[in-house]
């Protein structure tokens, strides 16, 4: 896929991640393709089974939400042995958030291992991505994407393409506009 990537950074300080991920957006005849390249020397994932609890482990995650309601957004998550988790989250955004799994997959993912890490490619049918956040297709389509790294001989680090300042992805006021390739 030729996208431009951008790195993602540490969620807490802002600063550089000590194994580097980028993520690139993309929109092609009604999908919307979602890239990460990751830098990885210790990828132990166990979980295989779809919805089941990934985020405990090695994940790239993307979450997206309507610009005009971002208390509602998707999560979906990969992990380095394609192990996918689909959710729709309902966020108060005062500190208190519900999460309904999604059981009907509406995108296909690939991992692919390489030199140095893994790369993950997601395609996700974009009509179906805005039906689930009641969207119209003139409606702006906000974005974060992070990467939960568990390395076996240290703490583990959360990078996020727009950081928190905490360690929590569920903060949708640092949502930002995807930007297509």
């Amino acid at each position: 896929m030729n996208v431009k990537l951008t790195p993602l950074k540490e969620n807490i300080s802002g600063g550089i991640p000590k194994q580097r991920t980028e993520v690139g957006f993309a929109e092609r005849e009604g999908f919307i393709e979602v890239f990460f390249r990751v830098e990885d020397n210790d990828i132990k994932p166990l979980r295989t089974r779809y919805n089941s609890k990934i985020y405990e482990e090695e994940v790239v995650e993307v979450f997206f939400a309507q610009e005009h309601n971002r208390g509602k957004y998707v999560e979906l998550e990969i992990s380095p042995n394609n192990t996918c988790f689909l959710g729709l989250v309902r966020n108060n955004l005062k500190g208190s958030r519900s999460l309904r799994l999604l059981k009907n997959k509406f995108f296909h993912s690939h991992v692919r291992m390489t030199e140095n890490g893994y790369e993950v490619t997601v395609t996700i049918l974009k009509r179906s991505l805005y039906g689930q956040l009641n969207m119209r297709p003139k409606d702006k389509l906000l974005v974060n994407a992070y990467r939960i790294d568990r390395p076996a001989d240290a703490e583990w680090e959360l990078s996020a393409l727009n950081p928190t300042g905490k360690p929590d992805f569920h903060l949708p006021r640092f949502f930002t506009e995807v930007r297509y390739d």
